[in-house]
Formats: C-alpha cells, structure tokens, sequence
C-alpha cells in the first residue's frame, strides 16, 4: 500500500485513538528500507532506529516492517538494489546512512520519502539547503561542521602530549573533507602540532601514504570520515598499529576493527531522532519541509586493547571521560 493510502487511513486512525491500539486493527503497516552500503556486521542504523520507532508506538511486525537493504561495499550493488526498491512499489520511506548511499537514492527516485544521514548534505548536492532540504529528501547530518575536526587534534594532544608530527589522511575532492583539514590546520598552530598531509582520491593513494609515513618521523594520525577513506578503515588501523602509532579516527567504525580511538557524532542517538521523521512523514509531513538536523550528542570512544598491544599509555583522566573502553 502507498504511503498516501497509508497516511490518509493513519491520521484518520490517529484522532479517535492512540497508536498502540490503531497496531490491533487491520490496518496496513508502513515498510521501510534501510539501506547500508557495508555489511550486517557493520550496520550502526538499526539499533537506533528500531528503538526510536518503538518509542513512538511501532511495533515490528504489526504497524511496521524494517527491511535492511546491503550493498557490500558494491556500487553497483547499491544501484541494483535501489532499483528493485523503487520497481516494487512498495516502500513507502527509505533510510539511507552515509553520502554515498543518498547519492545513489536521489538517483534512483524523487517521489519516495527519505530520511538519510550524510556529512555534507548540501555540499555534495543532494539537498539545496539545511533549513528546507526540498524534494523528497530530509535527515541528519554526521558532524555538528568541520569545528569537529579541531576537538580531534584536541583530545590526540589531551592524550598523547608528546605528539607533533600528525599525518592526516583526508579526501581533497570531497568539499567538507576539504573544510575538515582546513579547521584542522587552524587548531594545529595553536597546540604546536606540525600536520603532513595526504590526500586520498583513490584507492591506489594509500600505498603511497603508506609508503611515505614512516618517512616523515610522524607522532600520530587522523583519519576522517570521508566515505572512501572510511571503506579502507581496516589497512589504516592495521598500517597504524604496525607502525605503533596513536590515532585518532573520525568514525566508531574505525575502532570497532582496533582502531585507537574515535570522537564521533553519536549514531544510535541520531538514529533513534530519525525515528521522529519517519514517524512526520508517514503521518503526512513532506520530507522536503523538514529541517536537516545536526547531532546533539557525541561518543569518545577508546580501544584500551589497541593502546596495550602497541605499549600506549593513555592517562586514567583521559579514560574517565571517554563513553566507552574497549577493554
């Protein structure tokens, strides 16, 4: 059933009595796909998803169905998927996590609703602005701006305060990328960091990041969030942890495969807001009138694991302020 269908029976439902008990009657339930560019293994939307709806009065099953939609690392993949999506007919919103992902949304409909999380969404084109998204697209995006890239150098110093020499892998054809190593240029002076770039286009720029590291007597690195750099998260922290270098990444999913440590937007927080827009739109809010949100809530996360294996040592202090240590 159409997502019009479906609101115009659920605000009928929505005067005369609450959501819980509209799930009892034989009402249609509202499909929802949620696209991921990775694996199940490395899914960060549902969990926060699955709790904000639950806490708006759906239940799995009964007035809702979350199909999760994997591309594997596969654009072409992705396309594929997308395309079947929009030929069945019968998603009525689509969740797509990540910059790539909502590329590949926006080209594959306009008329489906969308609630997407990416880094810079006007940026990379796909909305045409922060406060009125326009189109079929609204969300979330993964930073509060670039200034995040300030508090990574931060807590690396905060942590590590021999540290001088930081190499930072950054994408110099991705806008916002472009804005995260300027602010992070900005704050090195000011903690008397020395910063060595190396931009990361494609996926051959690694060997010669890789290559040239070692060379350039560096203290620590900074990987970003840029999709790409991201997608090689593993050859980072194992090149890190090979060379016993402290790092600091801009994504949890970097130490979720033993990466150091990570200061990131909270996604299970964002995740479980989401679920408030899913919840507007299927009772007839246009997506594109809904304001792209910033997080509000942000994770220090600390893999105490990887600071032993490689003979770190992080100050108690240091320890008492992350979220989470992986121990």
């Amino acid at each position: 059933m159409r997502r019009r269908e479906f609101v115009r029976i659920l605000g009928g439902a929505a005067a005369t009595w609450p959501l819980a008990a509209y799930t009892q009657t034989n009402a249609p339930i509202l499909h929802i796909a949620s696209v991921w560019f990775g694996d199940a293994s490395s899914d960060t939307t549902l969990p926060g998803l699955q709790k904000g709806l639950q806490d708006l009065g759906y239940v799995d099953g009964d007035n809702v169905k979350v199909d999760p939609q994997y591309a594997y690392g596969s654009e072409e993949r992705l396309g594929t998927l997308l395309a079947n999506i929009v030929k069945t007919g019968e998603v009525d919103i689509i969740i797509s996590s990540g910059t790539v992902v909502t590329r590949a949304v926006k080209k594959a409909t306009a008329t489906i609703p969308v609630v997407s999380l990416t880094g810079d969404p006007v940026g990379a084109g796909i909305v045409t602005s922060i406060a009125r998204p326009g189109g079929n697209i609204t969300g979330f995006t993964l930073t509060a701006g670039p200034e995040i890239a300030e508090k990574w150098l931060e807590l690396l110093h905060e942590a590590f305060p021999g540290v001088s020499r930081v190499a930072v892998l950054w994408n110099s054809s991705n806008l916002f990328s472009g804005e995260l190593f300027k602010k992070m240029e900005d704050a090195a002076g000011q903690l008397g960091f020395t910063l060595l770039s190396h931009e990361i286009t494609q996926p051959t720029d690694f060997a010669f990041a890789f290559d040239a590291i070692p060379n350039e007597k560096v203290d620590a690195i900074v990987a970003e969030t840029d999709p790409l750099i991201v997608a090689h998260r593993k050859e980072i922290v194992d090149f890190a942890t090979m060379q016993r270098l402290p790092a600091i990444y801009g994504i949890r999913d970097y130490v979720a495969v033993g990466g150091l440590m990570s200061y990131d937007a909270s996604l299970f927080e964002i995740w479980r807001r989401a679920a408030t827009y899913v919840d507007r739109i299927a009772k007839g809010a246009n997506p594109g009138d809904l304001p792209i949100q910033q997080p509000t809530k942000f994770d220090l996360t600390v893999n105490l694991r990887t600071a032993r294996a490689i003979s770190l040592a992080i100050p108690e202090s240091f320890l008492q302020r992350a979220d989470e240590v992986i121990k």
